[in-house]
């Protein structure tokens, strides 16, 4: 009599190794929420290689972030710093190694290049703008390469200035139009008119 010996498992599979396979796959499969971009921007400075990926990967969340960084706030820097346990220099390396690679490459339309995604309100576009300029001014980085990228910064936010004038708006009603004649006056009106106009005059006969 044989023996019953559980189930065969094939390739050398155990029932552990099985029953974890949904969960790396689902780690594959990118199920989880995306990185925020600081956590992108540390990894990136430890392995350049990523560049290319990150260079045409959509945006992540929280750039404003990095950006702030780049720019040196002290409250984004301090938050950074208890996030990573990095230092204040060696994250504002980061931030600019980061922005050049994701914002600053050839085919960067204006929203990329401000870090933005598509139909990003006004609000949004100018506190972007103000940020990267606090980066970017000449007074704040000495380096010149850099600061002539505040030329793309303006020309951006110039552009998206100027397709949201071109939005469709209503037009404002004329101030000497006519005023609308309140609801059931109208026939009166055109009765007192006729009434008006039509008034019987008797003839005057000599003599």
């Amino acid at each position: 009599m044989r023996h019953y010996q559980g189930p065969q498992l094939r390739r050398g599979r155990t029932p552990a190794t099985r029953s974890r396979a949904p969960v790396a796959a689902q780690a594959v499969s990118g199920a989880s929420k995306p990185d925020a971009a600081l956590t992108v921007a540390v990894r990136l400075y430890r392995s350049p290689g990523l560049a290319r990926g990150i260079r045409h990967s959509p945006l992540p969340p929280e750039i404003i972030l990095v950006i702030k960084i780049a720019a040196g706030c002290p409250i984004s820097c301090a938050f950074a710093v208890a996030q990573t346990g990095l230092d204040e220099p060696a994250l504002m390396r980061i931030a600019t190694l980061y922005l050049l690679v994701v914002l600053f490459g050839q085919e960067s339309d204006p929203h990329r290049t401000l870090g933005l995604a598509a139909g990003a309100s006004p609000e949004l576009v100018q506190d972007h703008r103000k940020w990267l300029l606090k980066w970017l001014h000449p007074d704040r980085n000495p380096n010149p390469n850099l600061a002539g990228l505040s030329v793309r910064v303006l020309a951006a936010s110039a552009a998206l200035a100027g397709a949201a004038a071109q939005l469709p708006v209503l037009a404002a009603e004329p101030q000497d139009a006519k005023a609308p004649t309140p609801v059931g006056t109208e026939g009166a009106e055109r009765r007192r008119k006729y009434q008006l106009r039509h008034v019987w005059v008797p003839l005057r006969v000599d003599g």
